[in-house]
């Protein structure tokens, strides 16, 4: 019954082995359906993160500033232009032309126009001026000197932009942190469930050989009862690594913009682990 008991803490002892895995790796794509790589994981969040897209949107922002400190080398150019119509001019007069001629120029006038035109001559004619019309105007504006202000404020808006260039590279790489962290606790999470379980399994042979024990009156009901207690602990234990999975997915989702957390992630550490025994 001693080597039982051994042999349940070494097995319990071995439940937090995986705990600590926290070495990175690149990964290949993943080939079945719903499994993802961590690679996969990183692309996702790289496109569908709210701070990586923030950051986007402040990189075209100070692109757009430069272009527009950059037009203030050239002239500036503004017009204006209106029309008007009115109901009647706005300057109005009456002409009256025999006020106006000579008698020296009215005897000419009456040898050289018929008579129906001196007639005319004499009635008074309404002159209107401005009735309608058409303004336009252009003004163009050229800087020659402003204190080094252009200069300076195109140099500004350069560093503005590669400013929000390095802060969008900053933000991809603690995306990418945090998706790689979120990733290996998995990983470990669900390590440490198949301990888990392979300790589940043998306590449950242990639980058969000591209930045999037990009936054929080598060993004391107690013995059974402390295996039913470290079935306990290990069923609580399991419950816990669970919900750790379960929030982790729900994380990573969130966290990469994924449609739902029913998903495999693709450890190629185990993998290569298999592999190292398989050839040893």
């Amino acid at each position: 019954m001693k080597k039982i008991f051994v042999c349940i803490v070494m097995c319990l002892g071995a439940i937090p082995m995986f705990s600590q895995v926290t070495t990175p790796l690149t990964y290949r794509e993943g080939q079945g359906e719903g499994i993802l790589t961590l690679q996969q994981l990183k692309d996702s969040a790289l496109q569908n993160n709210i701070a990586i897209r923030n950051a986007k949107h402040s990189v075209d922002a100070a692109q757009q500033q430069r272009k527009e400190a950059f037009t203030k080398y050239f002239p500036n150019v503004s017009g204006t232009g209106f029309w008007f119509n009115a109901n009647k001019g706005m300057a109005q007069t009456e002409l009256n032309l025999s006020e106006q001629i000579s008698p020296e120029l009215g005897m000419a006038l009456a040898q050289a126009l018929p008579v129906e035109a001196l007639a005319a001559l004499g009635n008074p004619v309404s002159v209107s001026m401005m009735k309608n019309g058409t303004i336009a105007g252009i003004n163009a504006v050229q800087p020659v000197f402003a204190g080094g202000q252009i200069i300076n404020g195109n140099k500004l808006a350069k560093v503005g932009e590669d400013v929000s260039r390095l802060q969008l590279q900053l933000s991809e790489n603690e995306v990418e942190k945090q998706t790689e962290q979120y990733y290996w606790q998995l990983v470990s999470l669900q390590e440490k469930m198949k301990t888990i379980e392979a300790v589940e399994a043998l306590l449950a042979d242990i639980y058969k050989d000591v209930d045999v024990a037990v009936r054929a009156g080598v060993a004391m009901r107690n013995d059974l009862l402390q295996v039913q207690l470290r079935q306990n602990d290990v069923e609580s234990q399991k419950l816990k690594v669970q919900n750790g999975i379960n929030i982790l997915r729900l994380l990573l989702a969130q966290y990469c913009g994924l449609n739902n957390s029913q998903f495999t992630i693709h450890n190629r550490l185990r993998n290569r682990m298999q592999r190292t025994i398989i050839v040893h």
